[in-house]
């Protein structure tokens, strides 16, 4: 099967560090092979990064993800990745247009691209609470503020491109729980790659792109369900119009 990439983005405090290893623990304990972090210690932070270093940062992380894959890892699990580029080059930084890094990125998202939103009061108070080396500048006035409203417009960008392969959790529990029912799914059943291409954009189809089909108890839902009856079918019957 092919290396499952899963990133968690969202805005300091939001609990990315926390639920990457969380899920971490739970996947290595089914005997899966995987990889856990922050990328950006590997390929280095899109927030120190210049504006002329675009490219080879989006190239750099082309080739942490192929040699993710060469090192045969069945899971990799993000602490942040394309979603942020967006938000901190496209909507913060305004140095490319959304569209442009839409562009130059749309292969090199996460097979699942997960942001937490937990309530902002609590992520500000988590921050605060912080000593780690990193949070210094989110205690900055007014970086919390701008970071949720950046946040905010990138996830309407994503929603409707990314389509089921995009979610937003305010509860981080469920979002390692729905996360680790999925990594089972994903690599015995379905390609969202393939399912999101899917032409009719059926309204209840969370695997469809359409983004009011993207709520937490749709996409709980309708996947056992959808899956199920897959499965019977045939993944590839259903989708052969693809």
């Amino acid at each position: 099967m092919k290396t499952l990439f899963i990133g968690f983005d969202g805005i300091d405090g939001s609990g990315k560090g926390w639920a990457v290893a969380k899920l971490a623990e739970r996947l290595r304990e089914q005997g899966l092979k995987v990889w856990a972090g922050a990328p950006r210690e590997i390929v280095g932070s899109c927030r120190t990064a210049g504006k002329d270093e675009i490219e080879d940062f989006i190239a750099r992380h082309a080739e942490f993800m192929a040699f993710m894959v060469k090192e045969g890892y069945d899971v990799v699990l993000c602490d942040r990745f394309a979603v942020t580029l967006v938000a901190n080059w496209g909507f913060w930084k305004s140095w490319r247009t959304p569209e442009e890094l839409w562009g130059m990125l749309k292969d090199k998202f996460c097979d699942l691209n997960i942001v937490l939103e937990p309530p902002f009061e609590l992520a500000c108070q988590r921050v605060q609470n912080s000593h780690s080396t990193g949070s210094h500048l989110a205690k900055t006035p007014g970086y919390m503020e701008t970071f949720r409203d950046t946040m905010a417009n990138t996830i309407a960008f994503l929603r409707p491109r990314l389509g089921n392969r995009f979610v937003v959790f305010e509860d981080n529990e469920k979002a390692i729980e729905w996360a680790f029912g999925m990594v089972q799914r994903l690599r015995t059943h379905i390609d969202l790659h393939l399912t999101n291409a899917c032409p009719l954009k059926c309204p209840t189809c969370c695997f469809a792109a359409g983004e009011d089909a993207q709520t937490e108890d749709a996409i709980a839902d309708r996947l056992k369900e959808i899956v199920d009856a897959g499965l019977k079918a045939g993944n590839a019957q259903v989708h052969e119009h693809n």
